[in-house]
């Protein structure tokens, strides 16, 4: 059997609230069964770029 884990890079355009339209890196990890079925998923991303938007 080969690799249970995979990654996924993603640059996600995003609209807040305020209207602003942003921009940011994300990275997915999946971790797969022994069926080869997606068992979980590890989101990764800094959204430090937005600043204090989200609060």
């Amino acid at each position: 059997m080969g690799a249970r884990r995979a990654t996924g890079y993603f640059v996600y355009d995003w609209g807040l609230k305020d209207g602003s339209a942003v921009r940011f890196e994300c990275v997915d990890v999946f971790e797969f069964d022994d069926n080869g079925l997606i068992e979980r998923m590890i989101i990764v991303y800094d959204t430090h770029p937005i600043g204090d938007k989200y609060a």
